[in-house]
């Protein structure tokens, strides 16, 4: 087994490579998350049932999934849009 002689001085210059890499992967996912967040002002009725993954998803889940908080989406689950509430706290959409 061959042993490596590297000097602090070199270990020390690559994990700061490493970390850069990796800083710039982090960069990476941050961007790639902020670019799918959803402004709570431009929430439409279109774009939620859009994002819903099926007939019926939780209102947590669907926060999570356009990056805004729960009561950003208070007024557009409601009866009069088409949204409505079954069992164990899933939202359905049903077009009117």
């Amino acid at each position: 087994m061959s042993r490596l002689n590297l000097s602090n001085r070199e270990v020390a210059s690559w994990l700061r490579a490493k970390g850069r890499q990796y800083i710039e992967m982090a960069d990476e996912i941050d961007a790639d998350s902020q670019a799918s967040r959803v402004n709570p002002e431009n929430l439409t009725v279109h774009l939620v049932v859009s994002r819903m993954n099926s007939r019926s998803m939780r209102k947590s889940t669907l926060a999570r999934e356009l990056g805004v908080d729960e009561s950003d989406l208070n007024p557009i689950l409601t009866e009069a849009n088409g949204f409505y509430l079954n069992d164990r706290a899933w939202y359905s959409y049903k077009e009117t």
